[in-house]
């Protein structure tokens, strides 16, 4: 089962297709490597160095990259030049 990835910035660069409402997104799809897949396993797949992120929410929630992933999360990934403030007031969800 695939997990969908949305890609923000000049992260949606490595996404072979624009989200067809705002064409701001990038979205792929990464297919799940078993019970072991977390956000970083991701980055990995797609050939994104962890200090290129800035935020990764995973179905909404903040997130690290060691939290857990299934084929029907939603991942979103922002580059570390996007200044968002959740890491101001959220904990990372592990």
């Amino acid at each position: 089962m695939a997990i969908t990835v949305k890609l923000y910035g000049r992260l949606r660069e490595l996404a072979p297709r624009l989200d067809s409402t705002s064409g701001t997104i990038g979205i792929v799809e990464v297919e799940r490597e078993g019970e072991g897949t977390v956000v970083e396993t991701i980055l990995d797949r797609l050939q994104l160095d962890g200090d290129s992120v800035g935020h990764v929410f995973v179905n909404g929630s903040y997130a690290s990259l060691q939290k857990s992933v299934t084929g029907e999360d939603r991942v979103a990934i922002f580059p570390e030049d996007m200044g968002l403030l959740y890491h101001w007031y959220f904990e990372k969800d592990e």
